[in-house]
């Protein structure tokens, strides 16, 4: 039973397309067809029934292609499982194991260090007074100047 893949490349070579134009055909990605026709993966759910009618084949036989050709999972168990051994009825006191991971209340600033940590890079606090502080002062200022101006605009007014 041939492969999807070579399957495939005949068709493909029969056509006489490139892989890319193959793909458009298709309706998928260059690089779902380039696995495709390698053998490297297997169509998803989702494209098998377009390689399928580009094929000429119904679903059916497309995905009965793809899971006769499946190959098994990529890893394995390397080494054989130990053999239970005989339980006898004591047990060994052996050393526990303390608590692992963080120790708790570890996490988030202490308490009075808020803000951005010493000798982080960023844009560095104005050096002097505050320029809040400079305009309330300046409204106190003209403030008092306007009081004083009319004090002694009264007064100028009484020496008359």
């Amino acid at each position: 039973m041939p492969s999807l893949s070579d399957l495939l490349k005949s068709k493909i070579s029969s056509a006489g397309l490139t892989v890319a134009k193959a793909a458009d055909k298709v309706g998928v990605s260059i690089p779902s067809m380039r696995s495709a026709v390698a053998g490297s993966a297997a169509p998803n759910a989702r494209s098998i029934g377009k390689y399928a009618s580009f094929l000429g084949i119904g679903k059916a036989d497309a995905i009965a292609l793809v899971a006769a050709n499946k190959k098994g999972g990529k890893g394995g168990r390397k080494r054989a499982a130990k053999k239970a051994g005989k339980k006898t009825g004591t047990k060994k006191a052996g050393k526990k194991t303390g608590k692992r991971g963080r120790p708790a209340g570890k996490r988030g600033r202490p308490p009075g260090k808020r803000g951005r940590p010493p000798g982080k890079r960023g844009r560095p606090a104005a050096s002097g007074v505050s320029t809040g502080r400079v305009n309330a002062a300046l409204a106190r200022v003209s403030k008092s100047l306007k009081r004083a101006e009319k004090y002694l605009s009264g007064v100028l007014k009484s020496l008359r």
